[in-house]
């Protein structure tokens, strides 16, 4: 066998190897980018959704002001996570899987993105208390409310539920970015190492 059968074969291999991840419905890849359209489709409806919150509890003029107020922050942050997202996701489309170096990129781009996602969320989690917080006020909005929350012990008993709900919601982005993508980074580490094998 000459070197240019060589590079034939070699050639045939790795156009064998490409069509059968890009076609493969069952591929870590192409299950990682269904998931990816439906987790950005979620994240685009609750931030409409999000938008319609006052008026579905009919807040009041004041509270409303500051609700936008606070709205307006997480639509801007969420825009560019949420471009981030799409263009990860659109990435995955123009990649030619022949090789072990390439599955690395795209692993490592994995582990990026995963990151991303759980800043994204631990920056929504606050901006999503105070949301509800500002509902509950605006429902029970009165003097005695005013003095309830003014009270010093009944302050600190606000503080300590809304830090034990921050990090409970913390606890369960990482369970859930764990679950939802940690199996994917995992097929995608075992083809690695089969390929480099």
């Amino acid at each position: 066998m000459n070197f240019d059968d060589f590079k034939n074969n070699w050639k045939s291999e790795q156009d064998e190897i490409e069509i059968q991840f890009s076609k493969s419905s069952n591929h870590p890849l192409r299950r990682l980018q269904k998931t990816l359209y439906r987790e950005i489709i979620a994240q685009i409806l609750g931030v409409i959704f999000l938008a319609f919150f006052p008026l579905l509890f009919s807040f009041s003029a004041v509270l409303k002001n500051i609700y936008f107020i606070i709205y307006a922050m997480i639509f801007a942050s969420a825009c560019y996570y949420l471009f981030s997202f799409r263009n990860f996701y659109r990435s995955l489309n123009v990649l030619h899987l022949s090789s072990s170096q390439t599955l690395s990129e795209v692993y490592i781009a994995l582990q990026i993105f995963i990151e991303r996602y759980k800043s994204f969320s631990f920056f929504i989690v606050p901006y999503a208390l105070l949301a509800l917080l500002i509902t509950f006020l605006d429902k029970y909005y009165d003097q005695k409310l005013f003095q309830f929350i003014i009270s010093l012990d009944k302050l600190v008993t606000i503080i300590l539920i809304l830090t034990f709900t921050t990090v409970l919601f913390l606890i369960l982005i990482n369970l859930y970015c764990r679950i939802v993508y940690g199996k994917y980074l995992k097929e995608l580490k075992k083809i690695i190492d089969d390929l480099q094998t």
